[in-house]
């Protein structure tokens, strides 16, 4: 019976790379990093580990300690899938050092994201004018309205008067929403009141029953 060896030593090479692959993974994610953040901890790009990572590249047993002891392991516990992966508590001090930065970085994302969803910037930028269709639909511009107004209508928990920066420039990016398009179509714009610098809007006698496109869900009806 011939044997076809060199073949079975390509296929337990590649099995070799993929284990090894799968494994630098885990130990990357228990790191709680990216790719990105752990290609620039290890001064390389993210291409070469996602290529690591999916066991598309020869790796040499020099690779596989190089990045073995950045979670403070030896090569062959780091591609032993039996041995267990330490917390990142117990790694050396240089990567928990990069995983409390990536973490930091994380938070000050999510804090950016929240104030901008607080101020209306994320609805401005995702479907501002689908929610202001919808307000224009269940006939909340049947008089006249600023767009403080509908600013507010949008959202319940934001304080009329203490408006930050952000909320105003919203605001006023919303004006100009309301001025032109298929909403110049829908609504007059009127002169602000006297002593008012807001103009309002209302909605043209002519598309009463107007139904706005899709589903939006809105804030309950206020009374101003």
């Amino acid at each position: 019976m011939k044997i076809n060896i060199s073949n079975k030593v390509y296929r337990k090479n590649l099995n070799a790379k993929k284990d090894f692959g799968r494994r630098l993974k885990a130990y990357r994610k228990a790191a709680n990093l990216d790719q990105a953040t752990y290609a620039i901890f290890k001064k390389t790009s993210p291409a070469y580990i996602s290529g690591l990572e999916q066991g598309n590249l020869d790796v040499r047993i020099e690779t596989m300690e190089h990045h073995a002891k950045s979670f403070g392991v030896h090569h062959y516990q780091l591609s032993n899938p039996d041995f267990p992966i330490p917390a990142l508590e117990q790694m050396p001090a240089a990567i928990r050092r990069v995983a409390a930065q990536a973490a930091n970085e994380r938070k000050k994302k999510a804090n950016e994201k929240a104030t901008k969803k607080a101020a209306g910037t994320g609805i401005y930028k995702t479907g501002m004018s689908k929610a202001l269709h919808a307000l224009v639909a269940r006939g909340f511009f049947t008089k006249p309205r600023t767009t403080k107004d509908a600013y507010l209508q949008l959202h319940p928990g934001v304080r009329a008067g203490k408006l930050t920066a952000e909320q105003q420039q919203a605001i006023s990016k919303m004006t100009g929403t309301l001025s032109k398009g298929r909403f110049a179509k829908l609504l007059d714009k009127l002169e602000p009141l006297a002593g008012s610098t807001a103009v309002r809007f209302v909605q043209k006698a002519s598309t009463q029953g107007y139904e706005a496109p899709g589903d939006v869900n809105v804030a309950a009806e206020k009374k101003y």
